[in-house]
């Protein structure tokens, strides 16, 4: 689905209107705007600052894909209108931005973690997945499609059936108890009967005819 952009008063851009259509590269000669253009698709979906055209009070970003219209202005007013909703902000990022998945993407370990921006890429990063061994690649894919979130949920489902299952051999158990038990009392009954009980006590005080 295409994405429309526009930024007005960013760096070195005055007004720039442009689509999106898939994987988008920009190329173009030396100091004529392209980075202005990264950083500020980039700043709108982090809330940074400084990009703020010298002698302009604020610039702006438009964004409109088929799920979020975002209007951000950045300067002397912070400020977020995102489908129609207001959100004043300091630094923080409007929630509906973070619950479309428009986040960075964080991988590894303590000791080997890495911060992935997904949507953009700036002008000296890495190339996408190509720089990334194949284990980095492998959950960063799995990251982006949610394969990971479907692999805990499997984890956390296995181990509860594991855990029912135990319920359930511990109940079956309690049951078969309970069932040996029962058959103490099968004859009962039988028992009751072959005895010539009278039907009151106060007959035993009755004289014999």
């Amino acid at each position: 689905m295409p994405i429309d952009i526009r930024i007005k008063n960013s760096q070195a851009i005055e007004d720039v209107s442009f689509q999106v259509k898939g994987f988008t590269c920009l190329v173009g000669k030396s100091n004529i705007g392209k980075s202005s253009v990264l950083r500020s698709v980039q700043s709108m979906f982090k809330n940074s600052g400084g990009l703020v055209r010298h002698g302009k009070d604020s610039c702006e970003v438009f964004y409109k894909d088929g799920s979020l219209d975002i209007h951000w202005t950045r300067g002397k007013e912070n400020k977020y209108k995102i489908n129609g909703k207001e959100y004043q902000t300091g630094r923080e990022i409007p929630p509906p931005i973070t619950d479309a998945g428009i986040k960075e993407l964080v991988i590894g370990n303590s000791s080997t973690k890495q911060k992935i921006d997904v949507q953009t890429n700036g002008q000296h990063s890495p190339l996408f997945l190509i720089n990334n061994n194949k284990r980095e690649a492998a959950e960063i894919i799995s990251a982006i499609s949610r394969l990971d979130v479907i692999s805990k949920a499997s984890k956390e489902c296995n181990r509860d059936l594991k855990q029912y299952k135990g319920k359930l051999k511990l109940r079956e158990s309690d049951r078969d108890a309970v069932i040996q038990q029962l058959k103490k009392f099968e004859r009962l009954e039988e028992l009751k009967n072959s005895f010539n009980f009278p039907r009151s006590p106060f007959s035993l005080l009755s004289p014999s005819p």
